[in-house]
This record gives structure tokens, sequence and C-alpha cells, in this order.
């Protein structure tokens, strides 16, 4: 994304999403380049427009739009874009969440630690380079936690 402009990278991520309708694919290109460009920002903030805004929550409100069909696009684009290099250099971050707050614990679970009054889950995101590259090719992020059976 760096070296893309917002719309280049939702076009090369997210055009070939199958949603049923072109039209759903275009609205997904235009809500990701609009969220890209405004990282953190909520859809209403991000989207130029009311029209956009009303577009944007009818494609996610919409019952023939399967999040699968959005997450294998974002997949098959990154796999092309990690295929394109000889060698990938991935940095990897992980960060343990611990709470201790007895209704989350209750709500959430337990840690595998004995201790029934707390929780503790891991959030890990790895970026991929490509070498000799300043470009990120992949984000992969994944959370587990300690909740037992799962």
């Amino acid at each position: 994304m760096i070296e893309n402009s917002t719309l280049e990278w939702a076009q090369q991520t997210f055009s070939h999403a199958k949603l049923g309708d072109s039209r759903r694919t275009q609205r997904l290109v235009q809500l990701a380049s609009d969220m890209a460009s405004n990282v953190g920002a909520s859809i209403v903030q991000s989207c130029p427009n009311p029209a956009s805004v009303e577009g944007a929550y009818r494609l996610i409100r919409n019952p023939d739009v399967e999040a699968n069909a959005i997450a294998e696009a974002g997949f098959a684009a990154t796999t092309n874009e990690a295929e394109a290099h000889d060698l990938l250099l991935a940095l990897e971050d992980s960060t343990a969440l611990t709470y201790t707050h007895k209704s989350l614990s209750n709500e959430l679970g337990h840690v595998n630690s004995g201790d029934a009054s707390s929780l503790c889950s891991a959030v890990r995101t790895t970026r991929a380079k490509g070498c000799g590259t300043n470009r990120t090719t992949a984000v992969d992020e994944g959370y587990c936690d300690s909740r037992p059976g799962e």
C-alpha cells in the first residue's frame, strides 16, 4: 500500500471478490479505498458523501454478501503478490492480553495456568516484505485464547 494509492490497492485486493453482482464488488473496492484513506475512522467519517455511507451500510447488511467471499479475494490477492517474490521476510509480533476483572473472566473463560480469576488471550500479527523492496506484501493477524476446548 505504500507504493500505490489506496484505490489501486483496493482494486488489486478486492476486484475479484465474488459477491454475486459486479456493483457489489465495485462498492467493496470503493469502501476499502475510502477506509484505507482514513485509517481508524468510522464508515461515516471515511465515506465522502451520504450516498457512499448508505451504499456501504447496504453492502454490509446485504444477506447475499458473504464475509468469506471478501476474505477469499484478499487471500488470493495476497498469494499472488507473495508469489512475485523469490524470498519474503516475515516479521512477527505477539502480544498477550490478560483480563483479571471478574465479569470478563466469567464471560470469556479462564487462563490455563489454573488461575480461574483471569483470561489470557494472544494476538499475533505477521507482516511479510519482499526482500529488496520497501513494500509490505502481506499482513496476517491471528487471535487465540485460552478458553478450554476451543
